[in-house]
């Protein structure tokens, strides 16, 4: 699916929490029942807004690529383009 799809989907993410410059790391999701493994991350964002800190993480799972959002105060994901 190209970034540039408009979506704004809640999806289940697994991911890696760590210390240091990059805390967070997905690495699987689920979409409508599949399950997506993520290759490689292309590029991360992080906006802060308030108390509030957003991921923004573009993804390939080696065919397509997907922009995959984190709030961090909610603690939700969602899919977007």
């Amino acid at each position: 699916m190209p970034v540039n799809t408009k979506l704004n989907e809640k999806i289940e993410v697994m991911a890696l929490f760590t210390y240091g410059l990059n805390p967070c790391e997905p690495l699987k999701f689920k979409r409508k029942g599949l399950e997506i493994k993520i290759e490689s991350v292309l590029k991360t964002q992080i906006k802060f807004q308030g108390v509030a800190t957003t991921h923004i993480f573009d993804v390939t799972d080696g065919e397509s690529e997907y922009r995959l959002k984190f709030d961090s105060q909610s603690l939700n994901w969602t899919l977007v383009g």
